[in-house]
């Protein structure tokens, strides 16, 4: 199993309209909750490649997230 860069995986798909420091914050979140979401994944028994699926299905539209007012939050849908 290889550790993913899930903030460079936000940051790649994630346009924000913020300061830097406060982008910095919203994508680490956003990674750390992608990261739970695939270890869970795993911790499930499903393969590394669905885990990675079913990871970054949780975070649904990027522009939807972006568009938020509040700190994006995905939405963990545990659909197993």
């Amino acid at each position: 199993m290889h550790e993913r860069d899930w903030d460079g995986y936000v940051r790649e798909r994630l346009r924000l309209n913020v300061r830097p420091e406060r982008e910095t914050e919203i994508v680490h979140e956003l990674a750390l909750q992608l990261s739970q979401a695939y270890s869970e994944f795993l911790n499930s028994g499903v393969s590394e490649a669905e885990a990675l699926r079913r990871a970054e299905a949780q975070a649904g539209e990027w522009d939807v997230l972006a568009g938020e007012s509040t700190p994006p939050r995905i939405a963990l849908y545990r659909s197993r």
